[in-house]
C-alpha cells in the first residue's frame, strides 16, 4: 500500500514537471514570435526603453519667454546692487540703463551708465560725461565684462554712444574737430564751412566675457543730401531709463505673461528702432506760457530769457508737447555753426518733447493736434537742443519724419 502511494506521488511530480516544461516552451516561442513581429514592423523595444529613460532624465527645455524672463531677473539684481560694480573710480552720479541686443543672440543686453560732471578745458565750466558697463545674459548665466566705457574728451568735443541697428555691437563717435575750429576761428580764406568733421569711431563687440574694441576714422560720417547714405544710417541712439524706474526690466521679467498684442507692439517698436527712430510713450498736451516756463522737471537756468520775453516774442500762446510717461534720454543735435557736423548728444532725464510752438511751427506737424489730450506712442529720427523754446532744456522735434499713434490701453499691463 505504501509502495503504491510512493508511485502515485512520483507520477504526480513527473507529470507536473512535464506540464511546466511545456508551458515555458510555449511562452518562449510566443515571446520570440512577438519580438520578431515587432522588430519586422520597424519598432524597437530598445528605442522605447531609451526614449522613456530620456524623457524622465532630460531637463525641461526653456522657451524664449522663460529665457528673457530670467535675463530680466538677472539684470534687476544688477541694478539693485549697482554700487558693487566698479566703474573705474568714476564718481557716483546719475545711474541710468538701456536695453539692446548687442551680440545678435535675441536676448537684450543691459548697459548701465553713470553720468557726472567734469571740468571743461581747465576752466570753471563743466560738461556731462559718463562711464558705462555692459551686462549680458547668455541663456544660462549673467556675463559681466570688466570693461568700463568712458566718454572720450577732446579740446572741443566729447563722444556719443550709439547702438548698431543690426545688433552687431555698440560704438562711440568722437568728432576730431580741432583743425576745423582752428580754421574757423582764424578765418582761414581757404576754409570751406561745408568741410565735414572727421569722426573717430571706437566700436565694441561682445565676445563671451570680453568686449573687443576697434578704432577707425570716418571721413564722411554725415549726409551731403537726403539721398546719401552715411555712418549715422548704421546706428540708433539708446534711450536711457533712470535706474529707479524698472519699466524696461519688468517687461523682460514678465515676458511669459505678455499677450500676443503686447508682443506684436514690442516687435513694431523694435522695427522702428532698427530704422533709427527713438521711441517714446506719453500724452500730447498744450501748455500755456506760464505752464511751459514752470514745467516740473525742466527748470529755467539763468539765460536772461524771462517769462515776459517768452510771451512777447512767441507768436503762438500755447506750446504743444509730448509729456513723457517717465523721464528718458533724448538724442538731439545742438544749435550753432558746427552742430550739423557733430553726432547728436544724448541728453539724460528729459521730461517732454517740444512738438510745436511759435518758434518752430511746421505745417508737417499739424496732424499732431489731432492727438491733444491722448496718450500716444511717438517715434522720431530728428530732434535738436532747445535755445529759446520752453519747457527749458527739452528736445525739440525738427524732423518731418515721425510716427504718432494713439496707444491702446491694453498694452500697458506689463509695460
Amino acid at each position: 500500500m505504501l509502495a503504491m502511494k510512493k508511485d502515485n506521488i512520483l507520477l504526480y511530480y513527473c507529470v507536473s514537471t512535464i506540464v511546466l516544461i511545456c508551458m515555458l516552451t510555449t511562452w518562449v516561442v510566443y515571446v520570440r514570435f512577438v519580438a520578431d513581429t515587432v522588430q519586422n514592423s520597424g519598432f524597437s523595444l530598445n528605442h522605447v526603453a531609451s526614449s522613456t529613460i530620456s524623457a524622465i532624465t532630460k531637463p525641461h527645455t526653456r522657451n524664449t519667454d522663460d529665457i528673457l524672463s530670467q535675463a530680466g531677473k538677472e539684470y534687476k539684481n544688477v541694478l539693485e546692487n549697482i554700487h558693487k560694480y566698479s566703474f573705474n573710480d568714476a564718481p557716483e552720479g546719475d545711474y541710468t540703463y538701456a536695453l539692446w541686443d548687442i551680440n545678435d543672440d535675441k536676448i537684450p543686453d543691459l548697459l548701465v551708465t553713470d553720468t557726472y560732471e567734469v571740468k571743461k578745458n581747465d576752466s570753471d565750466d563743466t560738461q556731462e560725461v559718463s562711464s558705462t558697463r555692459v551686462f549680458s545674459y547668455d541663456g544660462n548665466k549673467l556675463v559681466a565684462p570688466n570693461n568700463v566705457l568712458k566718454t572720450l574728451l577732446g579740446r572741443y568735443e566729447h563722444s556719443t554712444l550709439f547702438f548698431y541697428r543690426n545688433h552687431k555691437g555698440l560704438v562711440f563717435y568722437f568728432p576730431e574737430s580741432e583743425e576745423w575750429y582752428n580754421n574757423l576761428s582764424n578765418n582761414n580764406p581757404s576754409f570751406d564751412l561745408d568741410t565735414p568733421f572727421k569722426w573717430k569711431e571706437v566700436s565694441y563687440t561682445l565676445n563671451g566675457n570680453e568686449l573687443n574694441d576697434s578704432t577707425t576714422v570716418v571721413d564722411y560720417p554725415i549726409k551731403k543730401n537726403d539721398n546719401d547714405t552715411c555712418e549715422m544710417d548704421k546706428v540708433v541712439a539708446p534711450v536711457f531709463i533712470p535706474i529707479n524706474d524698472a519699466t524696461g526690466i519688468n517687461k523682460l521679467i514678465n515676458s511669459n505673461k505678455r499677450s500676443d498684442k503686447q508682443k506684436a507692439y514690442d516687435k513694431q517698436v523694435l522695427q522702428w528702432q532698427e530704422k533709427g527712430y527713438q521711441v517714446y510713450t506719453g500724452t500730447v498736451k498744450q501748455l500755456t506760457p506760464e505752464e511751459a516756463y514752470n514745467y516740473p522737471g525742466a527748470p529755467v537756468t539763468y539765460t536772461g530769457f524771462s517769462l515776459d520775453d517768452f510771451i512777447r516774442i512767441n507768436n503762438n500762446p500755447t506750446t504743444t508737447v509730448l509729456a513723457l510717461d517717465n523721464p528718458r534720454s533724448a538724442s538731439s543735435y545742438c544749435n550753432g555753426t558746427e552742430c550739423g557736423y557733430r553726432p547728436p548728444s544724448n541728453l539724460m532725464n528729459r521730461v517732454v518733447i517740444i512738438l510745436d510752438d511759435g518758434f518752430i511751427h511746421n505745417p508737417d506737424h499739424d496732424k499732431i493736434m489731432n492727438y491733444v489730450g491722448k496718450r500716444v506712442t511717438f517715434a522720431t529720427d530728428g530732434m535738436y537742443d532747445t535755445v529759446n523754446n520752453l519747457p527749458w532744456g527739452q528736445p525739440v522735434l525738427t524732423s518731418s519724419s515721425y510716427i504718432i499713434q494713439e496707444l491702446d490701453p491694453s498694452l500697458d499691463e506689463y509695460k
